[in-house]
């Protein structure tokens, strides 16, 4: 069975994909529903561009000017909890004019309280068109793991002046197998 949170995310995309964006952008205006930037209107701006590329999530050409504490893309996944010993994945077919390095995590909101799930994996975007890969061991202490939260994926981008195409996005659930051992609750871990 597909995990609830996996099958928003998936309708959720597929309604970003029928969009066909073209235009600005605005700090926090939903592109379409759930999809959004964001950045630290106090200490900066962000230009958005956005393009329509035929069968693309998104494509937008991007000038950060200033020097906001925070630019990110955030796409609403759902609600639901997530069990320890599982693993989160994230496959996405993307493009940077310049490479960068995204480090995504998962925003989890239980009423007004947010604690964030920092994956363990990174992506790395050039400008080559390829398919990359994060995948994150669910542990017990991982905000995603606490009750039927609703989780926002969030794409730290750089402030910087660069073109971002996104074509495909998928995000996966591997529930934990029995009898297969928990990541180990270290201190390390604990601090992400």
């Amino acid at each position: 069975m597909t995990h609830p949170v996996i099958a928003e995310t998936t309708a959720t995309l597929a309604r970003l994909r029928k969009a066909r964006l073209r235009g600005r952008a605005e700090e926090s205006q939903h592109l379409s529903p759930n999809v959004y930037f964001c950045w630290d209107k106090a200490q900066g701006a962000a230009d958005i561009t956005l393009t329509p590329a035929p069968g693309a999530l998104l494509t937008a050409e991007i000038a950060v000017s200033g020097a906001p504490g925070w630019f990110t893309l955030n796409i609403g996944l759902g609600a639901g909890a997530f069990a320890p010993g599982g693993a989160f994945g994230l496959a996405l077919a993307a493009s940077s004019s310049q490479p960068i390095t995204l480090h995504p995590f998962l925003r989890s909101a239980f009423g007004e309280t947010r604690h964030d799930t920092h994956l363990t994996e990174s992506l790395r975007l050039g400008p080559d068109l390829a398919p990359r890969l994060a995948l994150h061991r669910i542990r017990p202490q991982d905000a995603m793991a606490q009750s039927n939260g609703f989780h926002t994926l969030i794409l730290p981008l750089p402030c910087a002046r660069f073109r971002l195409h996104l074509q495909d996005m998928r995000a996966f659930h591997v529930p934990p197998q029995p009898g297969a051992p928990l990541p180990p609750s270290t201190l390390s871990a604990l601090a992400r």
